[in-house]
């Protein structure tokens, strides 16, 4: 790696709002206090086609940046299946996956992953192509320690690091360090960086 390399920050923050409107009596006009309870919205997220697969089948990763539930993604797989068949005519299977991250080298379905066609099944299977599509969740990889989440300075690092040793295979954290130009880390952080990005792709 000649070349010089240079982190830049890149951050899709995902917005989580929880809204309610709780009416109030009138002192001269005794009433019963009134609530409407609205639904809180979803985080905001976004998702790509990642391939597109035979037999009118599709695989699709939804990028979220913040901690969510299970209720949470099951929402949001709903509504990106929902954009889905609008964007796509005649869909038979999608596959969609979560993850908090576009960069390359981290999986597409780190925090989870549903399949969505006959029976629930993004397979294709002529004999059932006339059966009920629904959804079904088949990884749920939410379980972690939002607190110790990556960030996309960490992603970055850790894969230019993970591709300067299988490049550079008697390579090592220093000779990686010294690929920077202007204030570089230290190996110590850069060690920090791999536990932490390694940890959170194990976890869940």
């Amino acid at each position: 790696m000649g070349k010089i390399l240079k982190i830049s920050g890149y951050i899709f923050v995902g917005l989580l709002l929880l809204g309610s409107y709780v009416g109030s009596s009138s002192p001269a006009k005794p009433s019963t206090p009134s609530q409407a309870i609205v639904k809180a919205p979803l985080q905001e997220y976004k998702f790509v086609t990642t391939q597109d697969l035979s037999g009118n089948r599709y695989s699709v990763t939804v990028i979220v940046k913040k901690q969510l539930n299970i209720e949470e993604m099951d929402s949001i797989a709903k509504e990106v299946v929902d954009k889905s068949m609008a964007k796509y005519k005649n869909i038979y299977g999608l596959y969609v996956n979560f993850t908090d991250t576009d960069i390359a080298g981290i999986p597409n379905n780190l925090l989870g992953s549903y399949e969505y066609g006959p029976d629930g099944s993004a397979s294709f299977d002529k004999d059932k192509i006339n059966s009920k599509k629904s959804l079904k969740l088949t990884k749920d990889h939410l379980n972690r320690d939002w607190s110790k989440q990556p960030t996309e300075d960490d992603y970055k690092i850790y894969t230019l690091y993970i591709e300067y040793l299988v490049r550079n295979p008697g390579g090592d954290v220093a000779s990686f360090v010294n690929q920077f130009s202007g204030p570089k880390p230290t190996p110590g952080q850069i060690d920090a960086i791999y536990n932490k990005v390694n940890f959170w792709l194990l976890a869940g």
